[in-house]
């Protein structure tokens, strides 16, 4: 019998499916996946995941596929050798050989990490379904990942898109109210890394999220006439904000996540300032109807009943009503004043550091071990530290030594010690030393201790400066020259320079590198009467190429808590008191004024008032 050659192809590779069919294994026969409902959306968003054709009641992995932001700068030992790399040059700058100094910026940074989220056991069919809340991370694009349960291999993945997303709180208040804005979600692609915020469409500043795993939080203050303000917020690299981000180049290697402008309202409502203006102006005007009512009826009253003093008397008595409403006009005027005094950020953000206050020295002067410590480890200019020192000789002179910085970006900086002052060590080797942090610039601060007669040194013991900052004077009329100044303003790119907003828009940055971290700004007070706001902010002077890394510089930094070193912010408020011509206030007649010549005219009104009518009853007596 004749075999057909196609029926028997045909059945060779049947018999050859069905025996590939018996050898491998059923988990491996059917392929898994994962759908994720929804795929993208802000951070809380319920997600429900199910999953299908996976090895049946078997325990499996979730996990959740993040990055991790740092803000990158050169290692300590590169300030004295410029030549030396960084770890990360070869990720952020490929084929370029980067030369930099300790005081550089090099921009940000981001490894890939993951978590697992849950464990879960697939059915009989191999079938799975999860809940779970989109959690607080970076937007963009996030990789579900299931792995079986010694994570030895990736069973299937899905990806969720987190959206970025914003929220303001409150919506109303009076001026200088404190407005919070919550984000979530921000990106950390070249175009997600900066979100650049505009009051009224002026420039205030740019939040990021680069350490702060694409979540921040950050105040502005209400400024301006009372009604609506608006709030939008942008996306842009470098900055200022991208208004039609939309239409750029939709790469996914730089554009991460999505754009998403956001837009809001702000209600400016009176504040006590403005009500008691209000108050104040209702008792003028009332005082001055008064005065007049009792300068119309003097005559009338003198007139009809100029021989009866008992019914004279009733136009004093109004014209003394009319002058105890003008001095509580002036009061008022006065409490309104003193009630809206400046007041730094309740939230003002302080640097925390991980520094030790006692270090022991493996080479003290004695051989032995001696410890060094500084109370507190972290301190403004001027204010009170303590240098204490044990394990010393006993009764023996030593010198207190300073370390910092000195130079210009011009011609270099120096390592330089300085003297601090002359300590002598009780019969315990012990001792204590007070003094008030001296001008000098932001950042660590060596203090060392040295003997006189061995000449050893005992460091590794130091303080870290970080920024004040005052206003004077906190009121006074429109065009009053505002004096800021700041001590402890640093030396590196990322600590050299200050920025201030005037009502919520940008003015400029100051530099304090070359003055001994001491800065010193005048701007003018401008605006109406009431509440205007000062804030200042850190910033990055200075860093690498544009395209290269995050290079938004010499702008303000509205969430302090991802600056590379947290250097703090800090709010003030001034009042203006009194109108200026060139304003575009022409008001003549204030509330204060009105009621000064109230008290003018009244006065002598009763002087008047009351001669005419002791003539009038002297002559008809006679």
């Amino acid at each position: 019998m004749r075999v057909n050659p196609s029926f028997a192809a045909t059945l060779a590779l049947l018999l050859a499916l069905i025996y590939v069919g018996s050898v491998i294994p059923a988990d491996a026969q059917t392929s898994s996946q994962i759908l994720t409902s929804p795929d993208s959306g802000p951070v809380g968003t319920p997600i429900t995941m199910t999953g299908q054709g996976f090895p049946p009641s078997t325990t499996l992995n979730i996990y959740w596929e993040t990055l991790k932001g740092e803000w990158v700068l050169p290692r300590p030992q590169a300030e004295s050798d410029p030549s030396i790399g960084h770890e990360h040059e070869q990720d952020m700058f490929p084929g370029e050989a980067l030369i930099f100094h300790g005081h550089d910026f090099l921009g940000s940074s981001f490894t890939l990490h993951r978590y697992v989220i849950a464990s879960i056991k697939s059915d009989a069919s191999g079938s799975f379904s999860f809940s779970l809340k989109a959690p607080y991370d970076f937007g963009g694009r996030h990789w579900m990942i299931v792995t079986d349960k010694d994570n030895s291999a990736e069973l299937s993945k899905a990806v969720f898109t987190i959206l970025p997303s914003f929220s303001v709180s409150p919506n109303e208040g009076s001026p200088g109210t404190a407005i919070t804005i919550r984000a979530s979600g921000l990106g950390y692609g070249i175009y997600s890394t900066n979100y650049h915020v505009l009051w009224d469409n002026k420039y205030v500043g740019y939040a990021s999220a680069v350490t702060t795993q694409g979540n921040a939080t950050f105040t502005i203050y209400a400024a301006g006439d009372l009604g609506k303000h608006f709030i939008d917020i942008y996306e842009g690299y470098p900055g200022p904000a991208y208004l039609n981000i939309q239409e750029a180049p939709q790469n996914p290697l730089y554009y991460n996540p999505p754009y998403i402008p956001f837009h809001t309202e702000f209600t400016i409502t009176p504040s006590r300032n403005v009500e008691g203006n209000k108050t104040a102006e209702t008792l003028s005007l009332v005082s001055l109807g008064t005065l007049m009512a009792g300068l119309l009826i003097a005559p009338l009253a003198q007139r009809r009943h100029g021989q009866t003093s008992r019914r004279s008397i009733i136009p004093t008595i109004i014209i003394i009503t009319a002058l105890i409403l003008a001095g509580t006009t002036l009061s008022a005027m006065n409490t309104i004043s003193v009630s809206a005094q400046p007041q730094p950020k309740s939230s003002e953000l302080r640097p925390q550091f991980n520094l030790s206050a006692q270090v022991t020295s493996n080479s003290s002067v004695t051989g032995g071990s001696a410890i060094l410590s500084v109370n507190p480890v972290v301190a403004t200019v001027g204010s009170s530290i303590t240098i204490t020192g044990s394990g010393l000789p006993s009764a023996a002179n030593m010198d207190l030594l300073w370390s910092t910085k000195k130079g210009s970006y011009l011609r270099g900086w120096d390592d330089v010690v300085l003297p601090l002052g002359s300590v002598t060590t009780d019969s315990n080797g012990k001792f204590s030393f007070n003094m008030k942090v001296p001008h000098d610039l932001e950042g660590m601060h060596e203090i060392s201790v040295k003997s006189k007669d061995v000449g050893s040194n005992v460091k590794n013991t130091g303080i870290y400066i970080t920024r004040s900052a005052t206003i004077s004077p906190n009121k006074g009329p429109s065009g009053t020259n505002i004096e800021v100044k700041m001590t402890g303003v640093g030396w590196t790119f990322v600590t050299n320079i200050v920025t201030v907003l005037y009502d919520n828009t940008f003015v400029g940055y100051a530099c304090g590198f070359n003055s001994l971290g001491n800065v010193t700004l005048s701007i003018k007070a401008v605006g109406k009467p009431g509440i205007h706001t000062i804030d200042i902010y850190p910033s990055i002077y200075d860093g690498p190429p544009q395209g290269k890394a995050n290079s938004i510089y010499r702008y303000p930094l509205l969430t302090p808590q991802d600056h590379p070193v947290r250097s703090p912010a800090f709010h003030f408020e001034f009042i203006i008191t009194e109108s200026d011509q060139q304003s575009g206030d022409n008001t003549v007649l204030t509330p204060q004024s009105l009621s000064i010549g109230i008290i003018a005219v009244g006065v002598v009104s009763l002087i008047m008032h009351n001669r005419s009518t002791l003539q009038t009853s002297q002559r008809r007596s006679i």
